[in-house]
């Protein structure tokens, strides 16, 4: 699959390594202002998700966080130019291994090493998506965001779109979540899955 030019300020990674390698210190893709660096976990590149619904092919390859165990966790970081102004939107196809509580994966900005916002599974929840800021969270109590290779029976090749946007001016957080049998609109829409107000970031 061939991508089109990146538009102005548009942050993309692909994964497009090899397989097997460990995310660590790979430096691809475009707009980043460093390389990856893993603080948790084994990451690793592995073929990318197969084709699902109306999901697109995919333009590069997959990462793969190894099963940390009970009680472990991983996290891996890149950075990008602080942004301040305008509105950011901030896109991930996910698949999470096992439902439950006190489990959560997803993606967190951060500044200085400081997780200002989160989204993905709500970790107090079994399968809920949400977001995060603050110490406020917010959750779509009804959307079942299954797993997708363990936990409950639902838990069949799941996966997901997830999407942030979060307004300078207006100090708004929103998320919202695509099944991959679900179309994505070409336009934004008119209510999301998770919205939180004042929200400093």
């Amino acid at each position: 699959v061939a991508l089109d030019a990146y538009r102005a300020n548009e942050i993309v990674e692909t994964f497009s390594y090899t397989n097997t390698v460990s995310l660590g210190s790979q430096g691809g893709g475009n707009g980043w202002s460093g390389n990856w660096s893993i603080s948790s976990g084994t990451w690793t590149i592995e073929s990318a998700m197969q084709a699902a619904g109306v999901f697109p092919a995919a333009a590069g390859s997959a990462v793969k966080l190894a099963n940390p165990g009970n009680g472990g966790s991983g996290a891996a970081s890149r950075g990008f130019s602080s942004v301040s102004t305008g509105t950011i939107y901030i896109a991930s196809v996910i698949r999470y291994g096992f439902d439950g509580t006190d489990k959560w994966a997803g993606i967190d900005l951060t500044l200085d090493g400081t997780t200002q916002a989160y989204i993905g599974k709500d970790y107090t929840q079994s399968y809920r998506f949400g977001i995060e800021s603050g110490g406020s969270r917010n959750y779509d109590a009804s959307y079942n965001f299954n797993p997708g290779d363990g936990g409950n029976g639902a838990s069949t090749n799941n996966q997901y779109l997830i999407i942030a946007r979060y307004n300078f001016d207006s100090d708004v957080l929103n998320g919202i979540v695509y099944y991959k049998t679900v179309s994505v609109p070409a336009t934004e829409p008119e209510s999301w899955n998770a919205t939180l107000s004042s929200v400093s970031i």
